[in-house]
């Protein structure tokens, strides 16, 4: 769709990338950290949910 939008403009795009991939990675590094550090985000919300903050 950007594509075509693009082009109607002027603008050539040689080869449109998606970012899918990016964010595969993003989330996936995400996933990790918070499976590492579970324990300790647990307490964390558990203590907001508990204060209301």
């Amino acid at each position: 769709m950007m594509v075509a939008h693009d082009a109607k403009a002027g603008f050539v795009v040689p080869e449109a990338l998606s970012p899918r991939n990016h964010y595969i990675k993003i989330l996936g590094m995400r996933t990790s950290q918070l499976e590492e550090h579970k324990d300790a985000v647990t307490r964390r919300q558990t203590r907001r949910i508990a204060t209301g903050t």
